[in-house]
């Protein structure tokens, strides 16, 4: 791809084609070589732009985005071998050229894309001095490029006189708030929208909740409105010593505010992940997340008058709920009952005293099992029972339940609710603790509170209640001793590592692997997440029924999930 001025006329169309493709990516290099080298950071923003082009408002700039993105890595090597220069004039003359089969307003809607893509990378390379920051030498290109952009630059050759670093600097300046408001001068229409799938996000704040949690706030550049259901988590994408590692964790914050995404973790001894993100995780720094998943939720489950059920860190998906109904002001009655170990404990203690205080259609009522021995403790004391919910919800058979905490809490709550003659088809609930150990499967596995945990043992088949379990995070794991070998028949081939294992037809794949050496990436083990998929090549496997990781098209193409799947006979897989 030579800097030269496209030729005219229809023999010039294939060059002038190859010319639009690049526009993006040219503008992409005058931005991100304004200061030094191409960071990783504004690469990142930028595959992050061109493979969700939902934020452009005109549909030139998507299908331009679109062509972009097929021809990436041409245009890159073309940048590292030096056929790609950084100039302006061929911006120029590709804008023009697009120009001109539109009509007006869409050829001024382009060019606001085109100038916003600008700006996004700008601010990329400068994240860490916080979002919207821009760098001098960079709003200097970014003025320069906005008179291409308009027009006004004279079109000259590479060297010309009338080059592009000869552009005077009286191109429109950024609005001083730009730099610590940006969503002030970013349109509504432009925002991007986060709906499912892996995204790169930025933390931006930490906040300790209580003496061993803290809550870790996260922004996209460029800005992103994150959509879930009140109660989902998502997988985060980590480095931990040098080796992949994906956790997930509930999201705590509320869909009603979506201009960030929080997630609140609790420190526990021997917790590998969440440890690490306590020691590790600083403002500034970036990650990869993927979701949101999860079935545990109120937006699956309406229900007018809820009964919210939390113990320790389990009360970060029922407090997403909460915020969501009250931000809303939609028509539904919320009780909340907490338990925690001391008042000390209690996450989001400080915001639920003001959230009862603000809304009349909000009743609080906490317990500690260790209350302060000088007193001044004004809620309840002990563990919960049947009389403390009678006391908090006379009317808890009219409610739908959402239960959240440690295996214990979640045993003692389901026992007492049954007890009651709670409707147990409104009962919903999710594991905070440690995951039950079924037949020829490993031991109980514990993981850090804050994290969502499961698979749960299926219900009996009389039962009405509903398990809606949404992940397991292995933080640690208890060693325990495997059946007896399988049977040849069940057999696990694993094509791209040339290893392959006998399974006893209970044992999942996922385990087979981690068993063989073979790296599988996983973080939920429950079929919720979809981290551990590989495409089946041959063979039949059976899956677990509550497996929806999945999308239909990944089912057609062929992927399972290799922490619900068991193999039947011989199954080789493309890992």
């Amino acid at each position: 791809m030579k800097d030269e001025a496209p030729p005219a006329g229809a023999n010039g169309q294939e060059e002038l084609d190859a010319l639009l493709a690049g526009l993006p990516f040219r503008i992409f290099v005058w931005i991100a070589e304004a200061i030094s080298a191409i960071e990783t950071g504004e690469v990142e923003i930028f595959l992050n732009m061109l493979g969700r082009p939902r934020w452009c408002r005109s549909a030139g700039a998507r299908e331009l985005m679109t062509q972009a993105a097929g021809a990436y890595t041409a245009h890159w090597k073309a940048y590292q071998s030096g056929e790609l220069i950084r100039e302006l004039y061929p911006v120029q003359e590709a804008v023009q050229a697009l120009q001109r089969g539109l009509a007006t307003d869409e050829a001024k809607l382009l060019v606001r894309d085109l100038d916003y893509l600008a700006q996004a990378i700008a601010r990329s390379s400068s994240r860490f001095l916080g979002i919207g920051y821009i760098r001098r030498e960079q709003q200097r290109a970014l003025n320069q490029l906005s008179v291409a952009l308009d027009g006004q630059l004279v079109l000259g050759g590479p060297g010309g006189a009338e080059s592009a670093e000869a552009v005077p600097l009286e191109g429109p300046e950024a609005p001083p708030h730009a730099s610590y408001m940006p969503l002030a001068v970013v349109k509504p229409e432009h925002l991007s929208r986060w709906e499912k799938g892996k995204l790169l996000v930025r933390c931006v704040e930490i906040v300790d909740v209580t003496h061993d949690a803290r809550t870790f706030r996260f922004v996209s550049d460029p800005p992103t409105l994150f959509q879930y259901k009140p109660g989902q988590f998502l997988t985060l994408e980590l480095e931990i010593d040098g080796k992949p590692t994906h956790r997930s964790y509930t999201i705590s914050s509320t869909p009603s505010r979506p201009h960030a995404l929080e997630i609140t973790v609790k420190r526990v001894a021997g917790g590998r992940v969440s440890n690490w993100l306590h020691d590790n995780l600083r403002v500034g720094a970036t990650l990869s997340v993927k979701g949101p998943s999860g079935r545990f939720n109120c937006f699956d489950h309406p229900a007018r008058k809820m009964l919210l059920i939390s113990g320790g860190a389990g009360i970060t998906p029922v407090m997403s709920m909460a915020r969501w109904v009250l931000d809303t002001a939609a028509d539904c009655d919320l009780v909340f009952l907490h338990a925690a170990r001391t008042p000390e404990d209690i996450i989001f203690r400080t915001e639920l005293g003001m959230m009862e205080q603000r809304h009349r259609n909000f009743r609080l009522f906490l317990t500690v099992s260790r209350p302060p021995a000088g007193g001044g403790w004004e809620g309840f004391s002990g563990r919960i029972s049947p009389e403390l919910f009678r006391r908090v919800a006379a009317d808890y058979r009219e409610r739908s339940a959402f239960v959240c905490g440690p295996t214990g809490f979640m045993d003692a709550t389901r026992h007492i609710m049954e007890g009651l003659e709670f409707p147990m088809e409104h009962y919903y609930e999710e594991s905070f603790g440690e995951a039950a150990a079924g037949a020829g499967k490993a031991a109980p596995r514990v993981g850090a509170p804050g994290t969502v945990l499961g698979l749960l043992p299926r219900p009996d088949p009389g039962s009405r209640m509903k398990r809606l379990v949404g992940d397991l995070v292995l933080d640690e794991a208890a060693a325990a001793p495997r059946p007896a070998p399988a049977a040849p028949e069940q057999i696990v081939v694993f094509a791209q590592s040339g290893l392959e294992g006998a399974s006893d037809g209970e044992t999942t794949i996922l385990d087979l692997a981690e068993e063989l050496g073979v790296p599988i990436p996983s973080a939920c083990r429950s079929g919720v997440c979809g981290t551990c998929k590989v495409k089946k090549m041959e063979g039949d496997v059976e899956e677990d029924e509550q497996a929806d990781g999945l999308e239909p098209d990944e089912i057609e193409a062929g992927y399972i999930l290799t922490c619900v799947s068991r193999p039947k006979g011989r199954v080789v897989l493309d890992t």
